[in-house]
């Protein structure tokens, strides 16, 4: 008995003839977005990204792999009730729209009017099904209506070119609004790769129906059908929960024993364990493929890197060097340099120890990594002074301290991976170039600095920021390390005071709303120690701010009292402290 069938599916099965897909309303709403500070809330940004990237490199018939969706089949419909999947079907639906949408503004060269005519009609027979005569539509992607609000309409009007209607309860306004926004985004990347100093010309025509063309035929998804609903889950379960039985390291120490093997050489468990023994870790074969490549894994770490070791000229057979010791030898030598990241209290110029520290707490972590990787390989970095490896990790960290601050600014993981690719090149000044934060944007940049900053997150790195280039500028026999993995910010005249707090005495309503958010009524303290000093006096948060060793904090419990000027002072002080450090 078969209770459930799998499918290696392109989009153009999956977005079927008269095939309709329910996300049922025991899942959670949608919730992929393209507000695009870091990985964790840009996963629109990384599926266009990721898409354009193959197709820009892959102009053959090789296949994009998508992910899996496991759907529960009503077959005398054609109905599927999405158990797993629904964030990718979702924000696919909404790519095609974002293309018909494109199409209908933007396609007005009376030449392609049927080149315009007929692509509208496929897009809509994607997102449609129509029925009977009078060809009544209805959307393929559906969501059952859940206690409180009917996401449908809001589709309805996405797919239709629309903004999505008044929401005015906020439980649901956000998540609706996010379907337009994540339209809008594909929107604004198809004018950036489509149009032609505004225009959509025959030529561009010819490009998005090539991009068009792959999408629907070489995008693939693993379709897990089932008729029931415990197998469904079941299958679902597995596919979270289960690892394979061997990881990549596993995989790849058993590869490189078998082939240094084959290749005489004289010990191949002690060369595995000479690299094992230097901190090896599962991350760094994920790092090492796409550092060597400048693009994202296509597949699992360990296939990838075989596909190097195979076809990569740079391994290839020598009469005095097999190929395994020729990949081993870079592989170790490689490793050393990922430890520089992984460990930077390991690198001894102080500037450079600091920023990496910064770039590795900014978020996007994997691909910092990926082009501090590339680079070190490239500059032979050994973590001495190095001003090639810090000039481009001052303009590095400039660029992401830009997308953190400045309003609607997304990141993208496309600029990293083209510098790497220069970098591979040899071409490490163009590289750096692609990082560029100069003149007004720059002037910008310093003005974010020093204005409001209302994300924790943000705020923190920054202080920390110029904890690190203080001691990175300064000679002492002893050295106080931050670990910022532990701290938190501490806001030092809180956010709001009670009713009968000295603060509201101290300081006047409109200091207290001009310089609550600003960086100079902040500080870093331990995770313990800032929930302790909750919105306490300063008499009693003085105690609290001298059991730490970090200046910019200790230096608050030495004040008899805090004053307003004080408050000015300190903030003029650290954000020239910030700005000297990013180069500002």
């Amino acid at each position: 008995m078969k209770f459930f069938n799998t499918t290696h599916s392109a989009l153009d099965e999956v977005f079927g003839t008269d095939k309709t897909y329910v996300i049922p309303a025991y899942q959670r709403p949608y919730s992929w977005q393209c507000s695009g500070k870091t990985e964790t809330n840009n996963q629109v940004n990384r599926m266009w990204d990721d898409l354009w990237e193959f197709h820009s490199d892959n102009k053959t018939d090789k296949e994009y792999f998508l992910g899996s969706m496991v759907v529960i089949e009503q077959s005398a419909t054609r109905t599927f009730e999405v158990v797993d999947g629904q964030q990718r079907l979702t924000t696919l639906a909404l790519l095609f729209a974002a293309m018909s949408c494109f199409l209908q503004e933007h396609c007005n060269d009376p030449e392609l009017a049927t080149f315009k005519q007929s692509a509208i009609v496929k897009f809509n027979s994607l997102l449609f099904n129509t029925k009977g005569v009078s060809l009544q539509r209805s959307l393929k992607v559906k969501i059952q209506r859940a206690a409180g609000f009917d996401y449908d309409q809001v589709i309805e009007k996405v797919v239709n070119c629309e903004d999505s209607p008044q929401v005015d309860d906020a439980r649901y306004a956000e998540i609706a609004q996010r379907y337009v926004e994540n339209r809008d985004y594909f929107g604004e990347r198809l004018c950036d790769s489509f149009l032609t100093n505004g225009v959509f010309t025959i030529e561009k025509a010819n490009a998005f129906d090539e991009f068009f063309k792959f999408l629907y035929v070489r995008v693939a998804l693993v379709l897990i059908t089932t008729t029931s609903f415990e197998t469904a889950f079941m299958i679902f379960e597995t596919l979270n929960n289960r690892g394979l039985p061997l990881t990549n390291l596993d995989l790849l120490r058993n590869f490189l024993l078998k082939e240094l093997t084959e290749a005489h050489s004289e010990n191949p468990a002690a060369q595995w364990s000479a690299i094992e023994d230097k901190n090896l870790k599962e991350e760094y074969l994920g790092r090492w493929v796409e550092s060597w490549l400048g693009t994202q894994q296509r597949s699992s770490a360990f296939n990838d890197l075989r596909q190097i070791y195979e076809k990569d000229s740079a391994f290839q057979q020598l009469p005095n060097k097999p190929r395994a010791l020729r990949f081993y030898d870079q592989f170790a030598r490689d490793l050393n340099f990922y430890n520089l990241i992984d460990r930077p209290e390991t690198v001894d110029d102080k500037a450079i120890r600091n920023k990496i520290r910064f770039l590795r707490a900014a978020g996007n972590e994997r691909y910092s990594t990926n082009l501090m990787l590339a680079l070190f390989r490239q500059t032979q970095f050994t973590g001495q002074p190095n001003t090639a490896v810090l000039d481009f990790l001052c303009n590095y960290q400039r660029w992401m301290v830009n997308i953190l601050l400045a309003p609607k600014t997304r990141f993208s993981h496309g600029p990293i991976y083209e510098a790497i690719k220069l970098i591979l090149a040899g071409k490490v000044a163009e590289a750096k170039a692609r990082f560029d934060i100069s003149g007004d944007a720059a002037n910008q940049l310093a003005e974010y600095i020093a204005g409001e900053i209302r994300d924790n997150s943000t705020a923190a790195l920054l202080l920390a920021e110029y904890v690190w280039h203080e001691a990175s500028t300064t000679e002492d026999v002893v050295e106080q390390e931050l670990i910022f993995e532990t701290a938190t910010l501490e806001h030092i005249i809180p956010q709001k005071p009670t009713a009968k707090s000295d603060w509201n005495k101290q300081f006047t309503k409109q200091f207290r709303d001009l310089n609550t958010y600003l960086l100079g009524n902040m500080t870093l303290l331990t995770g313990r120690t800032n929930s302790a000093a909750n919105n306490f006096e300063f008499s009693k948060k003085k105690t609290i701010y001298a059991r730490t060793l970090l200046p910019i904090t200790k230096e608050l419990a030495a004040l008899d009292s805090l004053t307003p000027e004080y408050i000015e002072e300190r903030h003029k002080r650290l954000v020239n402290g910030i700005r000297l450090g990013l180069r500002l």
